[in-house]
């Protein structure tokens, strides 16, 4: 898509989104040269919600220019011109003018379009030309300005941290406006809930929405046909609440259902998807026995994706796998892998718990090693020896430096963050434990995209 396909588009959203009251956050680091100021990087973000705390500031030197401006109650006409002056590559504050500074022109980019996710706010990435690498000398007395400056920052990185500014100081980056728009509606969570196959919904909005504009449609599961997908904006009941918000509510029977999802759109364009379970009648009967002693899964949720304690999170990840449909065996001796697990068709797998990964390959060296001792010893005894070897981690995989090629060669299953939280999306259901392993194994050779399953 082109840039103006791409703009042309974003700003008949913005237009239906943007309303009276938004609040606007500017952050911002630029350098002073002959023409003004040239952008480095800078954020700016529209939201609904009133900013708690005003952070404005701004840091103006001969070498640099760093700061932000918060704004409370903006109009929308404000908020359009600052938007709009945005995806032209200008910012104005309180200093003067901050440009974008571009030879060729602007490129932009937008997540609107990626298909795959529960949330979606506006967002449009205008991006420059490069970035002139910084000498060492300068750095060290822009480093030296900000110390002075009031407020004072340990140099130029502790403030783009400040500001959540990664790359504007790395030479050979493009400079960039990054510029976001939450929804002027959202689901009131709180309020939502599927009872005995009755839907209540709750959403708050600000009360210059134009509530003409949205759409919620629902899909019970596993439903009843197509009765149970239904549009019910039109059954919403509005009333204005005490904190300057108004309310909405619906409430709908959706037969036969024990979840439900609801989309949430303004215009042609999605907010929100989101699942809602009926506590009373999960599917999963390991899940009624496990949280009739841990509700809401606190604990296993603490202990997977939280605690520090390695031995907890064995734990965690034990647990979590006897929900899912599998047979965990935590292992005692020290030389040993962390879990012992079998599937219901009998399948072993080795599995190594770590927060952190050190030495990634000594890791798996590891388990690769007790994968081969115990499939001799199968051997003697005539069993199987197909065993599986899965190291989970709770990094992000980003965070991990494991290449998909290496464990493509170990033939190790690699679980990371993202999995484990969405695991805990598919608890509910009754899961297929070796259709899980099946795909897992089958995904080590396509660059290890393994899903296990688990994918939102």
């Amino acid at each position: 898509m082109s840039n103006d396909q791409v703009e042309k588009s974003l700003l008949e959203s913005v237009r239906e989104w943007i309303c009276d009251n938004y609040s606007v956050r500017v952050r911002f680091i630029a350098e002073v040269d002959v023409e003004g100021f040239r952008l480095w990087e800078a954020a700016i973000g529209f939201t609904p919600l009133l900013l708690k705390e005003d952070n404005s500031f701004s840091i103006k030197s001969e070498k640099i220019l760093v700061g932000q401006i918060d704004l409370n109650l903006a109009t929308k006409q404000n908020c359009l011109d600052i938007f709009e002056k945005a995806m032209r590559g200008v910012i104005d504050t309180p200093d003067g003018v901050v440009t974008l500074a571009t030879e060729t022109g602007y490129s932009c980019y937008s997540e609107t379009s990626h298909r795959d996710r529960w949330y979606y706010d506006l967002h449009l990435s205008v991006r420059g030309s490069v970035n002139n690498p910084v000498s060492g000398h300068d750095l060290a007395q822009i480093d030296n300005i900000l110390r002075l400056s009031t407020p004072p920052f340990d140099g130029i990185y502790d403030a783009a941290t400040w500001l959540g500014l990664g790359g504007a100081i790395q030479g050979h980056n493009n400079s960039v406006i990054e510029l976001r728009i939450s929804p002027p509606v959202d689901l009131f969570f709180e309020k939502c809930a599927l009872v005995d196959d009755t839907f209540s919904l709750a959403l708050h909005a600000l009360p210059g929405f134009d509530t003409s504009l949205l759409h919620v449609a629902v899909r019970g599961a596993p439903g009843d046909n197509l009765k149970t997908r239904l549009q019910i904006a039109s059954e919403i009941i509005w009333e204005q609440r005490e904190d300057n918000l108004v309310l909405g509510t619906a409430s709908v029977e959706l037969s036969n259902s024990d979840s439900v999802i609801v989309m949430l759109m303004i215009g042609n364009s999605i907010v929100r998807r989101q699942w809602f379970l009926d506590p009373s009648k999960a599917r999963n009967n390991r899940l009624l026995a496990v949280q009739s002693f841990d509700s809401e899964l606190k604990m296993i949720k603490n202990a997977v994706l939280e605690t520090p304690d390695s031995s907890r999170f064995e734990n965690g990840i034990a647990a979590l796998l006897f929900i899912l449909g599998f047979s965990p065996c935590v292992q005692l001796e020290t030389d040993s892998p962390d879990l012992i697990v079998q599937t219901p068709n009998g399948r072993l797998i080795l599995i190594e718990c770590t927060l952190r990964i050190a030495d990634f390959s000594a890791k798996v060296g590891k388990l690769v090693d007790r994968r081969g001792k115990l499939i001799k010893e199968l051997e003697k005894s005539g069993h199987s020896s197909s065993i599986a070897t899965v190291l989970v981690c709770r990094l992000p995989r980003d965070q991990i430096a494991a290449h998909a090629e290496d464990l493509a060669s170990y033939k190790t299953i690699l679980i990371t963050h993202k999995q484990l939280k969405n695991a805990f999306d598919q608890v509910r259901y009754h899961n297929d434990p070796d259709s899980i392993l099946d795909e897992a194994e089958s995904a080590l050779n396509d660059d290890n995209q393994m899903t296990l399953g688990l994918e939102s």
